[in-house]
């Protein structure tokens, strides 16, 4: 087997499997190594002739153990699943070839559709539950994203040169194999392969017998894609062809009837059925006629809302999307009920968003399909804010990512158009618009962090409004700039996430009007003046509002193991770096010490997570509490250590104590000297070589000289000083011996005439297809550990320069090619890549490597055990026992009942925004450090831990607000307009504040609302004149018609048969976790009125088909099954008890009641 490229050079490059191929036709050249293979780079050359190692086969893994199975079909059915009837959209009737490649972990169809051949690849980890053997010897199964699509290229160029070398002998069989490309789908509007997630493969009776030798069906229930003790071909389905006329209709009704609907019911809909959780075939009266009546009461959209985002967040596909719903809508809205009943109804509503940021709807295009996410929420920049103080809602603006099902970047290999057909359909659909919900959208712009994630801006302009009006407000970029690639970076200034502001602080990186740089203190300037440099101009605005980016402030510094091994590569013993790693651990093992102290110590020092919870944390630990006697403590600090562990065996993130990271500007003075900085750190004055009294205004600056014939900076990287960060270390033991500097001038960019919006679009897609940064880098930190001569290598010096190239495309357009002798063939071990050849490092990152591999944690949490680790350390935390002293805090059972319901709610929200960002357990989603991200956000982490940040920063505002409220209420309910006050005028109106008997009263109850089996309910909330008013109330008649039967009402009577209570008026009733066999959103209802004590289940209804919701596999212990971009809902469990919640609300009244005992 072997392949031929003719190259426009006459030249050809050409791989072998076998040795011995490669040996005899370097024999027949007179190669200069004998025959012998010299791995990893190049095999020999000899003129026009190069022989390089065969390498295997993008996104195939090497496996441990077996093989290829082969299969013929006759028929594949393409379809949606809706109550075991199977509705087809598309039907390939010729010969089908079906290999299950177990090294590939992978299904691959090969079959001809139209004359022309396709192959569908579809992973293991993508089925959803297991493979389904139907009566009618047909092979099912249900994928979880659209397989890849794969596509013959035949070359008439390469035919010629393959036939050459066929004729030659090389001791071995030779066969030509399609040379294959990914191209989008090919059934046109229908869309099928996009939508339909159904494969149905007719093998039949000679097929069915192969599929069931005892070998292969072992390695299919191995993989967990057949139960163990399978019977064999015993399912079945009815199948219902559907023409493409009828599927066209089909898909026409449901756009009409989503086009409706009110925007945001629209929106939630389409994400499910683009998702796959939901089918256009499920959309039946049924469901319309619910959906419907929700909309006419205005009062339940909110909670037919907050219920389809529930499903959403569920796994698997949704089979009775109807029932679902109305069982959900229950639980909604007899916990608006319980609310109205204290006449807070106002303040129930989700919590509001931080100012400053607002929802933007998300577009993933992929090769298969037209995606609508889930919408996010976004920091404001200068464009959105201002077009929507002049007609434009927050929904006109959509994000669209181009990339692949999972969310992952498209990547193709070096020099291959492997992916030309993808980019030529999404340099389409951006040049043409996408219509989303009946509203079309066009190409807007894109900033230079978005180009990098490829993403951009499409706009829905109202009238009087268009795309090009809209960037001429933003500034004069066509004029004078005659680079497509710098016009681009131009425009994205003005999509900076930034805050307005008229203040000019004392040193902040800014935009203002078509300026970008940085402003700092000059106290010699009098009056408001505001002074630039020319340079900072970079186009002509009329916009005339100071924005900030960013503000200076110290930043800690962390090596990592690009900076390791250039800092030994320079003279600098490893044994420092292994030093500082080991004492780095001793530190992080004192976190979940007994010792509250040690703890706080070491917390202080690491300063992981985020601010809000490290005031917590700090509250909690300051309070006497540790790690060992309290849940969320554990979780919490659990998560930290975790994500530093991990961070030290991905990258070797060490903290740097003797160093920081800070923003660098321009002396204005000019009385720095050459190869002299100033630094001034807070109270902490570091100078080096010099100390320029007029500078000490220059606070947590890096302050550089402006004399000299090369500027420091430019030696560093290259820097220009328009914000730009520098890592500074005064620890001795790290200085490293000086090199040369590179040369970092840029090249030459293509310019043209006159820029267009067409220019734009190229250099995006441009970029996409170039995008090879992180392979750069990589390329250079094998060479760098492997090469004799370590960062000083000829490879590593050639990989510098291109990273510099490759860091200016986005300003230059000018590609970074890297030749194949560059490419890493071969990886360290401690790079953990499983689809290349390993081998074992001795280098000082191999040495941490294997260092961090030896933490017990980390082990369990690496290997195949990761599931039954979380699963053990939730047992743990749910056998936690309250606080004595928070528990016997006088009067507390007086707010038992309000603390319930409130907690409800907060257990809601949580469980939405944990199943939203794919987390495991409060203590990911409160301390941001988040282990492992799932596939959609792993390419914007930093804006990831951004977003759950906002969303924790909202839902604790708002629930301390209504703490302080309902107390504020109770004590001064006669003052008029309380819910306009802040929470800190709430707080003061309060006699005592934190240290009030009520407040600490109602934070017990908070606190008693995660221990359910403690909990003895007191009497009702104050503000209630009748315990009657108590009694849950049923449903409206119109509405109870719609909704039928309370799901709660069934299961209450269900649970008093089996003597388990449901609910409780009585002060002295003791109240239990919800029946374990009731639904998830039934057990949740149930569990309002019990203290909320529920244990765990799967992604908020991941539970049986009978309660509703798909199977979503189990906690696999397989290797093979899990590797490392498995998606971690398969194991289907999140922590249903939260301990958050009293902490999040009222942590400063807790901690200062435990401070004072």
């Amino acid at each position: 087997m072997y392949r031929g490229i003719q190259l426009p050079s006459g030249r050809a490059n050409v791989e072998f499997v076998l040795e011995s191929a490669a040996q005899s036709l370097l024999r027949s050249a007179g190669g200069p190594n004998g025959g012998n293979l010299a791995a990893p780079v190049m095999v020999g050359n000899r003129g026009n002739l190069r022989v390089f190692p065969k390498l295997p086969e993008r996104g195939r893994l090497h496996s441990k153990s077996g093989g290829d199975y082969e299969f013929q079909a006759t028929c594949l059915v393409v379809g949606s699943l809706v109550d075991q009837v199977l509705f087809s959209e598309l039907q390939i009737m010729s010969s089908i070839q079906v290999t299950l490649s177990l090294p590939g972990r992978c299904f691959l169809l090969e079959f001809k559709h139209e004359g022309i051949k396709y192959r569908l690849e579809a992973r293991f980890k993508q089925i959803n539950g297991h493979l389904l053997l139907t009566q009618d010897h047909c092979l099912m199964m249900t994928l979880q994203l659209p397989p890849k699509i794969w596509r013959d290229r035949e070359d008439p160029h390469t035919l010629p040169l393959m036939r050459l070398m066929e004729a030659m002998s090389f001791g071995s069989e030779g066969s030509l194999e399609p040379v294959w490309s990914r191209c989008c789908d090919f059934t046109g509007e229908a869309n099928s392969l996009g939508s339909c997630l159904t494969y149905q493969i007719s093998l039949g009776a000679q097929g069915a017998r192969e599929i069931f030798q005892a070998e292969l069906v072992r390695r299919l229930q191995d993989f967990h894609l057949l139960p163990r003790g399978s019977r064999g071909w015993q399912h079945r389905c009815e199948v219902q062809h559907k023409a493409a006329s009828m599927v066209r209709s089909q898909h026409a009704h449901a756009d009409v009837w989503l086009n409706s609907l009110p925007d945001q019911l629209a929106y939630q809909l389409t994400v499910l059925l683009h998702d796959g959780r939901l089918s256009r075939w499920q959309l039946n009266e049924d469901l319309k006629s619910l959906v419907g009546f929700c909309c006419t009461a205005g009062h339940l959209q909110s909670q037919c809302l907050q219920a389809l985002k529930t499903m959403g967040s569920s796994g698997g596909p949704l089979l009775q999307p109807a029932r679902q719903l109305r069982e959900l809508m229950h639980t909604f809205l007899e916990s608006a009920e319980e609310s109205r009943e204290r006449e807070d109804t106002e303040d129930v509503r989700p919590p509001q968003l931080q100012s400053g940021y607002f929802m933007v709807p998300r577009v993933l295009l992929t090769p298969a399909r037209v995606k609508l996410l889930p919408a996010e929420p976004e920091m404001s920049n200068r464009v959105v804010r201002h077009f929507c103080s002049h007609g434009f809602q927050p929904r006109d603006f959509v994000r669209v990512s181009c990339g692949e099902e999972d969310g992952h970047k498209l990547f193709s290999p070096t020099g291959s158009d492997e992916l030309a057909a993808v980019y030529a359909n999404v340099q389409t659909i951006l040049n043409d618009g996408l219509t989303i919900l009946g509203r079309q959208y066009q190409f807007l712009a894109y900033s230079s962090s978005q180009l990098k994630e490829q993403s951009v801006w499409m706009v829905h302009c109202p009238p009087g409004h268009s795309p090009d009006t809209m960037r001429s407000w933003m500034g004069d970029f066509m004029t004078g700039i005659k680079v497509p690639a710098k016009c681009a970076a131009r425009m994205g200034q003005c999509f900076s996430t930034t805050v307005e502001t008229v203040a000019v602080e004392h040193f902040e990186q800014v935009r203002f009007q078509g300026m970008k740089g940085v402003l700092c203190l000059n106290p010699n300037l009098q009056g408001k003046v505001l002074r630039y440099r020319r340079s900072m101009q970079k186009f002509v605005s009329s916009h005339s509002t100071l924005e900030v980016v960013s503000v200076a402030a110290r930043i800690p510094c962390f090596l990592n193991r690009f900076l390791i091994i250039l800092l030994v590569g320079n003279g600098i013993s490893r044994t420092i770096f292994e030093d500082m790693q080991l004492q780095l651990v001793r530190q992080l093992d004192t976190l979940l010490s007994g010792n509250a102290s040690l703890a706080l110590a070491a917390l202080l020092k690491v300063r992981c997570g985020d601010s809000m919870c490290q005031d917590m944390l700090v509250t909690m630990l300051t309070a006497g509490l540790s790690a060992a006697t309290d849940p969320l403590l554990k979780r919490c600090l659990e998560a930290v250590r975790m994500h530093l562990m991990m961070d030290l065996k991905h990258k070797a993130r060490i903290p740097v104590s003797k160093g920081v990271v800070l923003m660098g500007g321009l002396d204005h003075t000019e009385l720095l000297p050459e190869k002299t900085v100033f630094l001034q750190v807070g109270d902490v004055r570091v100078v080096d070589a010099v100390d320029v009294p007029s500078l000490h205004c220059r606070r947590n600056e890096l302050v550089f000289s402006r004399n000299g014939l090369r500027p420091l900076p430019n030696k560093l990287s290259g820097s220009d000083l328009d914000g730009d960060l520098y890592a500074v270390i005064w620890d001795p033991v790290l200085f490293p011996s000086n090199q040369p500097p590179m040369d970092y001038s840029p090249g030459i960019p293509q310019q043209v005439s006159q820029v267009t919006v067409a220019h734009l679009i190229q250099h995006f897609i441009d970029h996409a297809k170039n995008d090879n940064l992180g392979q750069i880098a990589n390329a250079w930190l094998v060479h760098a550990d492997s090469q004799p001569s370590n960062t000083s290598s000829p490879q590593c010096q050639q990989l510098a320069a291109l990273h510099s190239t490759a860091v200016d495309f986005p300003k230059t357009g000018i590609p970074a090619i890297m030749s194949r002798e560059l490419i890493a063939h071969e990886v360290p071990h401690f790079m953990g890549r499983k689809d290349k050849r390993t081998y074992v490092s001795g280098s000082v990152l191999g040495r941490m490597y294997d260092q961090v591999l030896q933490d017990p944690a980390v082990q369990a949490y690496s290997s195949n055990r990761r599931s039954a680790y979380l699963r053990v350390g939730s047992e743990q935390i749910q056998s936690a026992q309250p606080d004595p002293r928070i528990s016997n805090i006088p009067g507390r059972q007086r707010f038992q009942r309000l603390a319930n319901e409130e907690y409800c709610m907060y257990l809601r929200y949580m469980m939405q925004l944990m199943n939203k960002y794919h987390l495991q357990h409060e203590g990911e989603i409160l301390t941001g450090c988040i282990v492992k991200y799932h596939k959609l956000q792993k390419r914007k982490q930093h804006e990831t831990r951004q977003e759950v940040a906002a969303e924790v920063h909202a839902l604790q505002e708002h629930y301390r607000k209504r703490f302080w409220l309902e107390l504020v209420e109770m004590l001064q309910p006669q003052t008029p307009q309380l819910s306009s006050l802040s929470t800190a005028q709430l707080m003061q109106l309060v006699p005592g504040g934190i240290l009030n008997s009520l407040a600490q009263a109602k934070a017990a109850a908070y606190y008693m609302t995660s221990y359910p089996t403690h909990v003895r309910q007191g009497g009702r909330h104050p503000s209630s004149a009748h315990p009657a008013a108590a009694e849950q109330q049923p449903p409206s008649p119109s509405l109870a018609s719609q909704l039928g039967p309370s799901p709660a009402t069934a299961s209450a009577a269900s649970a008093h048969a089996a003597d388990v209570p449901v609910s409780a008026n009585a002060s002295d009733t003791q109240h239990h976790a919800a029946p374990a066999h009731l639904p998830a959103q039934t057990a949740a209802v149930a569990a309002t009125e019990a203290g909320c004590g529920v244990g765990s289940f799967g992604a908020l209804g991941g539970v049986s088909q009978q309660g509703g919701f798909a199977h979503q596999g189990d906690d696999s212990d397989d290797e093979d099954r899990e590797d490392e971009e498995a998606d971690d809902a398969r194991a289907g469990r999140r922590e249903l008890v939260l301990y958050s919640f009293p902490w999040v609300v009222a942590s400063d009244v807790l901690g200062g009641y435990l401070r004072a005992r």
